[in-house]
């Protein structure tokens, strides 16, 4: 581990970790120091979950359970300081993270009078959130805008100071007043006793951002990274510049010399490349059709029936015919042009009770369900009784005219009514994509890179029958973008071990798949400004894992 002279004079590699302290905090406030009894822990990053968790490996002959003890009272945590790529003062940056424990597992002798057991720990908003029963309405606002509510209301307004001892306060990014990702729509929602987290969801699920008018315009995210809570949406994180270029390096010998002292590099830069260097990787999915089929990836159908006027109408996506709608990273569909899947339009079908108003359309979205769908107020089964009528739905004079225009004008369901069904489609497409091209890679750590970030990676061609120096042409041999959807911190004390490992995804092919078989052959164009890979290296990494 790199050590700490007590001034800005730091050594050691970019992944070392420096002045690593675990602390502990029992119910009585009480703070010990368990850094020597903790053999590892991984924190975690997930874009599809609220908060971030963690897990602590502990090797304890002190009895800690016992003695502290540790109930599922405790906070633990965890700073340390990391090398970071911005040239400044310190080039060790201090992080500090802190969780709930909730949990303890597999807790077993390994020595005589020595246990193992790992330690669970969760943010604390989602014990919060967790002690909640969430009891209001949100009628005619914002979708975000009440996301946002509900976060300062919960996490913010009626924070415990006592309950935070580390002073660590919450953060919700991505809500500017002019943010491109405010929601388009108002809302009808009554949260009916469920917790923070739970609303959250629902509401992200049915608002519509503003960013695209063509493309997948519902497709928003909540979740959590170091750097606090965010609500945006997939097409904004897709769309980001890639933070980092990785490629893989043979790390086989021991003995390489220092690219510095063969490029001439300053120590910044070589350590940027170390950062870069990708040490283990491996595909876990290119494809999966019968997945793809059964979740409506390649075609799907959303039918929409309003339960109180009896009217039903549908929608039918076809991937085939409108993969450019779901904004993917690479412009290629996963399936050729002539592929069976593209006739799977309507075996896919989700049934959604909502309101079918002609108002509900949102402006410029080619929705392909019926435009003109009439209003309540046209409807008899909304007609009030006029009582010197002797059939029911009758106006016979002014005031029962009234009546019906003030029941059609105040009802908050027709002024907010739901837009889910003209969005359905993409979204259930979009997750589907997403889950196509899915790799894990390891790094050196990096405690700068985040869930949510994109990146280049260059993946290495496994084809025996290609040259060498030749990238996968399908994932793509120049800014091959994926997207980071989960990420784990993983220290290993025995070892010294620091790395981040991440799974990324790509929604998409480089190019289509008819134009990328064609170039097949032809290695030629490969751009010369993109990292070159390392000869020999692929197979060493890819056997066995």
């Amino acid at each position: 581990m790199a050590k700490d002279s007590g001034t800005n004079e730091v050594t050691g590699k970019p992944a070392d970790l420096v002045d690593l302290k675990i602390r502990l905090a029992n119910y009585k406030d009480e703070v010990r120091d368990v850094t020597n009894l903790c053999h590892g822990f991984t924190i975690y990053e997930d874009l599809l979950s609220p908060t971030t968790s963690v897990e602590l490996l502990m090797v304890d002959a002190e009895g800690l359970p016992e003695t502290a003890p540790i109930v599922g009272d405790e906070h633990v945590t965890i700073t340390y300081r990391t090398r970071g790529l911005k040239k400044n003062k310190d080039p060790y940056q201090v992080r500090v993270r802190s969780f709930q424990i909730y949990k303890l597992s597999k807790k077993e002798e390994s020595q005589e009078r020595q246990h193992t057991y790992i330690l669970h720990g969760v943010d604390d908003h989602q014990i919060m959130n967790e002690m909640i029963d969430l009891n209001q309405s949100y009628v005619g606002q914002n979708c975000v805008k009440a996301i946002k509510d509900i976060f300062k209301s919960n996490f913010i307004k009626n924070v415990n100071d006592e309950f935070r001892p580390y002073n660590i306060l919450p953060k919700l990014y991505g809500l500017g007043t002019n943010d491109p990702i405010e929601s388009n729509n108002t809302t009808f929602y009554i949260a009916p006793g469920v917790t923070p987290f739970e609303s959250i969801m629902h509401l992200k699920e049915e608002a519509e951002h503003t960013k695209s008018t063509s493309g997948n315009n519902s497709d928003y995210v909540f979740y959590q990274d170091y750097d606090g809570f965010h609500i945006t949406t997939m097409s904004e994180l897709k769309s980001q510049p890639a933070k980092f270029d990785f490629t893989v390096k043979d790390m086989a010998s021991e003995n390489q010399v220092s690219k510095a002292d063969q490029t001439g590099q300053s120590d910044d830069k070589e350590a940027e490349d170390e950062y870069t260097t990708v040490t283990n990787f491996k595909i876990l999915k290119t494809f999966d059709t019968l997945q793809h089929l059964a979740l409506g990836t390649y075609g799907n159908r959303v039918a929409a029936i309003d339960l109180l006027t009896k009217r039903f109408d549908e929608k039918i996506f076809s991937y085939n015919d409108s993969y450019r709608d779901l904004n993917p990273m690479d412009p290629g569909r996963l399936h050729s042009s002539a592929s069976l899947y593209k006739f799977s339009g309507s075996t896919h079908t989700r049934y959604l009770p909502t309101e079918l108003l002609s108002s509900s359309i949102p402006t410029g979205v080619s929705t392909g369900f019926n435009n003109e769908l009439a209003n309540y107020s046209q409807h008899p089964y909304f007609y009030p009784i006029d009582g010197q009528g002797k059939e029911e739905g009758t106006l016979k004079n002014s005031d029962a005219q009234k009546r019906k225009d003030s029941i059609t004008s105040n009802d908050p369901k027709i002024a907010n009514p739901r837009r889910k069904q003209y969005l359905l489609n993409k979204r259930i497409a979009g997750k589907g994509i997403l889950d196509t091209m899915m790799l894990d890679i390891a790094i050196p750590g990096n405690s700068d890179i985040r869930v949510g970030d994109t990146i280049n990676f260059y993946v290495p061609q496994t084809s025996h029958d290609m040259n060498d120096g030749l990238y996968n042409m399908f994932f793509g041999q120049k800014n091959p973008k994926f997207l980071i959807v989960k990420l784990a911190q993983k220290y290993i004390n025995e070892s010294n071990s620091y790395q981040t490992i991440m799974t990324i995804v790509k929604d998409g092919f480089k190019d289509e798949i008819e134009t990328i078989v064609a170039k097949n052959a032809d290695t030629a164009g490969l751009d010369e400004t993109s990292p070159k890979p390392q000869r020999n290296t692929t197979a060493a990494f890819m056997q066995g894992r």
